[in-house]
């Protein structure tokens, strides 16, 4: 399988863009939420924009990543709205390994 395509997205025409360019390029494609989503939106606002996003490009496969920088509360909150995957730079290292912990225990991936 190719390498997936990475983009960070702030729209739903940013998903679009993004799906229509790993589709033509026959690519997975991963999709990464600004850190602000967190604070302004949520994470299930940037799930369902990307899901809304996946119903026109099937044939991409497609992972979601919320941003939480370093926000160990806000990953939490993501990984209960039903986040696959996770961007976090938490501190302490305790804290960013009991949410690495957490999140593969629900069979979600967190990228540090």
């Amino acid at each position: 399988m190719n390498e997936p395509l990475f983009f960070r997205i702030t729209s739903y025409n940013d998903a679009i863009a993004a799906f229509a360019a790993a589709s033509g390029q026959d690519r997975p494609l991963a999709l990464i939420s600004p850190q602000t989503v967190l604070y302004a939106q949520g994470a299930a606002w940037f799930l369902s924009l990307c899901h809304q996003a996946a119903t026109h490009f099937p044939q991409v496969p497609c992972t979601m990543i919320v941003d939480c920088a370093d926000a160990a509360g806000y990953a939490l909150a993501a990984l209960d709205a039903g986040a696959p995957a996770l961007a976090l730079n938490a501190r302490p290292a305790q804290a960013r390994q009991r949410l690495q912990d957490i999140a593969r225990q629900m069979g979600r991936t967190v990228y540090t």
